[in-house]
């Protein structure tokens, strides 16, 4: 069976044709969506959250 989908899109990078299933394209995606996070948004999600003792509650990105 072959797959009649396509799967390119236009980087908003390069303007070039990639495909959608590409490491080039997961990559693009993954860094708007974390551009689209609000500051504080961001800052959890790189560095994590602590609680009021100063406990760790997400480890964030960074630490991983």
């Amino acid at each position: 069976m072959t797959d009649t989908r396509d799967n390119t899109a236009f980087s908003e990078l390069t303007g070039e044709p990639v495909s959608t299933s590409s490491e080039e394209w997961r990559i693009q995606t993954e860094a708007r969506t974390v551009l689209k996070m609000s500051k504080e948004q961001r800052d959890a999600f790189l560095n994590g959250r602590k609680d009021a003792d100063g406990k760790t509650i997400d480890r964030g990105v960074i630490r991983i």
